[in-house]
């Protein structure tokens, strides 16, 4: 995690972002969609049925807007700009920083959205 976190500042850091705010904003997205996957498959273990009528409209609000907020809060204090530092140090010079492209790092919140609907059509058609 913390060299995805590495790759990601840095990306934000290159287009002069204030990237460690929106690492953590790109982090809640991505927690954001493995939570609403993760619920989705365990109320469909649950109850057989992938959407239910008996949870009630504000813990879902709560949920989709508390959680990813209380997350952000918690990976930006995890992430201190001394923690930065020592990841900055230990990964810069990694092989992969060359290996792995920019648009792929950045692209896999959209590669979570895609194979969590693969896994949820396939579930749903079995």
């Amino acid at each position: 995690m913390d060299y995805y976190f590495y790759r990601v500042y840095m990306i934000f850091l290159k287009r002069k972002e204030f990237a460690r705010i929106t690492t953590c904003i790109f982090f809640c997205k991505l927690f954001l969609l493995a939570l609403f996957f993760i619920s989705v498959y365990t109320i469909y273990y649950i109850t057989g049925g992938f959407f239910t009528e008996k949870i009630p409209s504000y813990a879902i609000y709560l949920t989709a807007f508390i959680a990813p907020v209380v997350f952000g809060i918690i990976i930006y204090n995890y992430y201190s700009q001394k923690r930065i530092k020592k990841i900055r140090e230990l990964y810069g010079k990694s092989k992969y920083n060359e290996l792995i492209s920019d648009k792929l790092i950045v692209s896999v919140p959209h590669i979570e959205l895609t194979v969590g609907f693969i896994i949820w059509f396939v579930i749903a058609n079995s």
